[in-house]
């Protein structure tokens, strides 16, 4: 029988410890490749809920302004506002809106519901009240549309030129369009345009 040589069988200790620092590397270069890949899924979701969000407040406005009722609103002082209010600092837009609501019986009867627009602390906001006139304890719902803007503004369209400002009195109607122009952190520039249901 024949003595068996150091290099017969196993491992060399320099050889495991070689075999275990290969393995680490590789096992630390596949870790980091599947954090990036979790960051960046992480990014696309919050990119596709931005995008969701866009889509959204482009259909509500072109819901709103589409169906504009020119009805105007008692303040609270008794006098009544405009039929339409835009680019003021304290509401972007303002109106009153028509609805049909199902009803089992007629089919459908037609609703009217108070919306404004405003913009407050990087955000867009939808304001909404089924009673038009403020009356005492009649609370607005909110919305908040986008979020994440540095700068965001209504403009509204004449048929000739667009104007920061609008208010439908003293015989001058509604806009024929009206245009959200905002700076979104995660898209940029933004601009949603749609046509006024009623001139």
């Amino acid at each position: 029988m024949s003595a068996r040589g150091p290099s017969d069988g196993g491992f060399t200790l320099v050889e495991a410890l070689v075999s275990l620092f290969v393995f680490s590397l590789i096992s630390a270069g596949c870790v980091g490749m599947l954090v990036q890949s979790l960051r960046a899924q992480e990014r696309l979701n919050g990119a596709q809920m931005v995008l969701r969000d866009i889509q959204m407040t482009q259909a509500l406005i072109a819901a709103d302004v589409s169906q504009i009722a020119p009805r105007r609103v008692r303040l609270a002082d008794n006098q009544f506002a405009p039929r339409f209010v835009g680019g003021l600092e304290s509401s972007a837009m303002a109106f009153v809106r028509a609805g049909a609501s199902p009803e089992t019986e007629q089919g459908a009867f037609t609703q009217l519901t108070f919306v404004e627009y405003v913009v407050r602390d990087g955000a867009l906001v939808r304001r909404t009240r089924s009673a038009i006139d403020p009356l005492p304890g009649a609370a607005m719902s909110e919305r908040i549309l986008l979020r994440d803007l540095t700068s965001a503004k209504m403009t509204f369209y004449d048929g000739q030129a667009w104007s920061d400002t609008w208010l439908a009195a003293q015989g001058r109607g509604m806009p024929k369009a009206v245009a959200l122009e905002a700076t979104s952190k995660a898209y940029g520039a933004l601009r949603i345009a749609a046509f006024v249901g009623v001139n």
